[in-house]
C-alpha cells in the first residue's frame, strides 16, 4: 500500500475514533461507507473490527419489537434470538445491521457472518 493510502487509513481511523467518542452514529456510517470503497478490507477490518461492536445494540427477544426499538436516521445493529433454544454456528442468535434512513422509502441490510470462513459482505459484493 502506498505511503498516501496509509496516511488516508489513519485519517480514517481517527476520525472514526472521533464519531465513536460522540456517538454520532450516522457520520460513522457514512465513514464505514466511503472507507469500504476507498480503502482494501483489511484496512476496514483493522480500523473498524467488528461491526456490531460499533453501533447501538439492541437485543430482541421472542420477536417481539417495540416501537421504542426502532431509530430512524440512526444505524443500529439488532441482536435477534432464536425461538425455543435454537442455534446457528451454536450461537442463539444472531445480528442484523439496520438503517433506517430520514425521508426514504430504502432499507439498507448488511449481514456480517460470525463464521470466520464466510465472505464479508460490503456493498461493492451485495447485487
Amino acid at each position: 500500500m502506498t505511503t498516501d493510502a496509509i496516511a488516508l487509513a489513519q485519517k480514517i481511523q481517527s476520525k472514526f475514533e472521533q464519531l465513536q467518542a460522540q456517538q454520532r452514529f450516522a457520520q460513522t456510517a457514512r465513514l464505514i461507507t466511503s472507507s469500504l470503497e476507498i480503502l482494501p478490507s483489511s484496512y476496514n477490518l483493522h480500523i473498524f473490527g467488528y461491526i456490531p461492536g460499533i453501533f447501538r445494540q439492541i437485543t430482541i427477544k421472542d420477536c417481539a419489537i417495540e416501537a421504542s426499538d426502532i431509530y430512524l436516521g440512526e444505524p443500529v445493529v439488532y441482536k435477534l434470538h432464536f425461538r425455543d433454544r435454537q442455534k446457528l454456528y451454536d450461537l442463539p442468535y444472531f445480528y442484523i445491521f439496520c438503517y433506517l434512513k430520514l425521508d426514504s422509502e430504502e432499507l439498507n441490510v448488511y449481514f456480517q457472518s460470525a463464521n470466520s470462513r464466510d465472505k464479508n459482505l460490503t456493498a461493492k459484493n451485495m447485487t
